[in-house]
Formats: structure tokens, sequence, C-alpha cells
């Protein structure tokens, strides 16, 4: 059964003292989509951090082709110089599947009057319920669907259960989100270029050019260590 935002919602006499934004993936590589979904979100909803959260074992996709050092490596060359960036490494040092529930139930454990938002592409949330206890996770999180120009999910043509699930939860604008620590769904509209890490994996074997694509200092890495070749 689902848990409505007023279940999981704290009042707003108790304010949150952060805004955590979690921003989950393979990241194998880390690449400036990512990062640039991280920096506009955290601009759109004044988040104080982003956690980019490395997956260990995954569950809806093959493994990563780079090692669990070589991406936290990655990740750690991305977040340079960007101190609201923090690399947390709980998944990739655990020998457990990597549940989502699981990891945001241990952050919100950790973090029981934080604000937390947990930060998704469309595609993403569209195959939502096939993840483990989908239903509860607005218990533990906002959930933030990040969503490019021109492009608008239509929630009336979502399928059940995801069309009841986002008419118990939706938050039309972001100031909605403010009153709770958790409960919300939001589709944060981004300009962020279309990129993936097979796409930026398949041009790196090509020897395309890397430009705006990678940090520089993550497209050095990746020759250093001859990645991706």
């Amino acid at each position: 059964m689902a848990i409505s935002a007023a279940d999981s919602s704290r009042p707003a006499a108790n304010a949150p003292r952060e805004k955590l934004g979690i921003l989950g993936g393979m990241f194998d590589p880390v690449h400036w989509g990512h990062l640039q979904a991280a920096q506009q979100v955290r601009e759109h909803l004044a988040l104080d951090q982003v956690w980019l959260l490395p997956c260990g074992v995954p569950v809806h996709r093959g493994a990563a082709r780079a090692s669990t050092a070589q991406r936290c490596a990655m990740l750690a060359l991305a977040a340079q110089g960007r101190p609201w960036l923090h690399v947390d490494r709980r998944e990739v040092d655990s020998p457990e599947p990597s549940w989502t529930h699981a990891t945001l139930s241990a952050i919100r454990a950790e973090r029981a009057d934080s604000a937390l938002y947990c930060l998704m592409g469309a595609d993403a949330f569209l195959g939502l319920p096939t993840w483990r206890r989908w239903q509860e996770l607005p218990a533990l999180a906002h959930l933030i669907v990040s969503t490019r120009p021109g492009y608008t999910l239509d929630l009336a043509a979502l399928r059940e259960p995801l069309r009841g699930f986002c008419q118990r939860h939706v938050a039309r604008r972001p100031e909605a989100l403010n009153d709770a620590v958790a409960g919300r769904v939001y589709f944060a509209p981004l300009d962020t270029p279309p990129l993936s890490s097979t796409a930026v994996r398949e041009r790196i074997r090509a020897g395309g050019d890397l430009a705006g694509v990678l940090p520089s200092a993550v497209a050095a890495y990746i020759a250093q260590q001859g990645l991706y070749q």
C-alpha cells in the first residue's frame, strides 16, 4: 500500500537542518550530463549538498566496465572544486544488491531531520514499478524526476499503478517540497546535454572528441588507465 505524503511528512515547524540531494548510478564513466543535472537540481531546489552514490551490485543492469576503484576515482576527480558534491561509497562497499529503498533507509536513519531529494531521470521513473518496495520510497525522500526541454511526462497517460502513485504524491511547484523532509514527487525541468555513459564509452573507443563530454581530469584519468578501449 502506498504511503501518502501526509503520512511521511514532518510539520513545517520542525524545519529540516539541511536539504540533501542523492544521485545514484553506475557512473561508468561520470560525465557532464550527470554533473549538470546535479548542479541544476541543486540550484532549482536550493539544495545544500548532492551526494553521488556509485552502484555496487546492480539490480536492473549489467556490471560496470570500470572497476569500483576506477569509478570512485573518476567521481572524486569530478567533484574537485565543487564542495557541494560528495561521493558516498556505501553501495560499492556492500556485498548486498544496491536497492534504492535500502540505501535511502540507511541515509534516513543517519539524517532523520534532513530533507532528502532522490534524483532520477524520466526513464528510471517510468520503470519505478519494477523497483523493490517502490511505493514506500516517498516515506524516505522526495522523488525528483528530471525532464528535458520539450519533453513533458503526461501523468494522465501513465499506466496504473504509477498513475495513482503520482496523483497521491505529485508536487506542482518546488515550494511545495519545503514543508516536509519527504513525501513528494516533483518533475524538475532541466537543460542538460543528451549524454549517456554508453554513448560516452563508444566515443572513447572511436577516439572521438571528449570536450564538453567529460571533465578534463576524468578524461585524463581514463586515458592514463586505458579504460573503455
